[in-house]
């Protein structure tokens, strides 16, 4: 789907695209938002199609799905950053430049400990990602020694970062197909690094340690690099640092449903709507017909017993694409095995949600939210750590508009949280109404 309309002309192309385009030296840029927000799709078929165009070589991968231990160090990133260079780079390449083979040979008496099967050094020189692959997959599936291997890895970062520069640097003189004379070529995206990175209180030292202590590291691929980062870490106290230690730390913004003035953004609304058709179009295009009742003509039954609910859906998403599918799905599980979803198993969807939002709203958190509401101009909204908190959770949304050669930036309370009961008597202690 293209949101840039509804996103405040938002273009992830222009953003984080443009700067490697006009860069003739390698770039480190962070990318965040909101689980959920749709950054994965900006990356993949956004930024990726328009480096491509643009004739770069993109190596994307998702962190969240390459075999990655839940609890990631850079250890494993760097790790996986050689495996996908050396599936994704051109097998001519890595027959002509044995620095990551080499490295293996220098320190196979260690790594060959902690395979899975027996290997033998001349299998890994055949294949030099079959090595690595194996370490990551023991780093993955066997937390007792995960520990050691980290130790020993960590002694040799440097020596692998290294050994994978000098690969780079072998590979981007030899793209026929990617020629730019003197200019980066390779871009390196790793995508889910926000979902797999821990951020309760006691384990945010982790992703400290990767994007602060280890910036120098991150930043230290002889090509051009996206890495996506939880939103907890740029509103926090490290937002600052991030934003110095990297060339650009970016912010996905929400869909926006509603203007700044609180009126429906239609086109928001349709944006959103057409996300839902495109996904019951891949379970069975005949369907479609009938998304806001029967169609005389169709033998299909409706998806949904009217365009109001649909639409009040999309609204009370907040613009959040993942809270609208599962809004969509609950709507199906309450709705007692019929496939029409109605104003009542709608009702009863939005009502289930609200209350897992809210059953982690702090005491306190319920006034700071009655006052954002209930601001005149919600563009005035402080930048607190209270604040930051509440975007962290999602509890609070940032949106952008622009009205003309206007920009509006604005935070507003998720609308799921304003059903609360709690909220709405916070709300009428300040004399808001409900």
């Amino acid at each position: 789907m293209d949101c840039r309309s509804v996103r405040g002309d938002w273009d992830i192309s222009v953003e984080l695209g443009s700067r490697i385009v006009d860069s003739e030296e390698f770039t480190c840029q962070l990318f965040s938002g909101h689980i959920g927000s749709g950054k994965s799709s900006e990356l993949i078929h956004r930024l990726q199609n328009y480096l491509s165009d643009q004739g770069f070589l993109v190596v994307y991968f998702d962190a969240n799905r390459d075999d990655m231990p839940d609890d990631v160090e850079y250890a494993d990133i760097l790790l996986a950053c050689v495996s996908n260079l050396l599936r994704v780079l051109p097998v001519s390449s890595v027959q002509r430049s044995n620095s990551l083979v080499d490295w293996l040979q220098q320190n196979w008496e260690w790594i060959q400990q902690f395979l899975p099967e027996r290997m033998t050094l001349e299998e890994v020189k055949a294949e030099a990602n079959l090595g690595f692959g194996k370490l990551i997959a023991t780093l993955k599936t066997d937390p007792d020694r995960r520990p050691e291997i980290r130790r020993r890895l960590n002694e040799k970062t440097q020596t692998l970062l290294t050994a994978l520069n000098e690969f780079i640097d072998h590979a981007q003189e030899n793209l026929p197909d990617h020629q730019k004379q003197g200019i980066v070529v390779i871009v390196v995206i790793v995508d889910s690094l926000d979902r797999v990175l821990s951020t309760e209180d006691e384990k945010r030292q982790s992703w400290r340690d990767i994007y602060i202590s280890r910036s120098q590291q991150m930043r230290g691929l002889k090509c051009h690099v996206v890495y996506t980062v939880d939103i907890d870490m740029v509103y926090s106290d490290t937002g600052a640092m991030l934003q110095n230690k990297y060339h650009c730390c970016l912010i996905l913004p929400m869909v926006t449903v509603r203007y700044l003035d609180g009126k429906v953004n239609r086109a928001g609304i349709d944006i959103l709507r057409q996300l839902v058709q495109k996904r019951i179009a891949a379970i069975s295009p005949n369907l479609v017909a009938n998304l806001d009742g029967k169609s005389p003509d169709s033998g299909e039954p409706a998806i949904f017993d009217s365009p109001e609910i649909l639409d009040t859906l999309c609204l009370m998403s907040g613009g959040r694409m993942r809270t609208l599918m599962h809004l969509v799905q609950d709507s199906l599980k309450y709705n007692e095995g019929e496939v029409t979803i109605t104003d009542r198993s709608m009702r009863r969807a939005l009502q289930e949600l609200s209350n897992s939002y809210s059953t982690v709203v702090d005491d306190f958190q319920w006034d700071i939210l009655a006052r954002i509401a209930t601001l005149h101009d919600k563009t005035t909204v402080a930048n607190s750590s209270e604040n930051f908190t509440l975007l962290r959770k999602g509890h609070l949304l940032e949106y952008r508009y622009y009205k003309g050669d206007k920009l509006d930036v604005w935070r507003d309370v998720h609308p799921l949280i304003t059903m609360s009961r709690k909220f709405k008597e916070a709300r009428e202690k300040l004399g808001g109404g409900s």
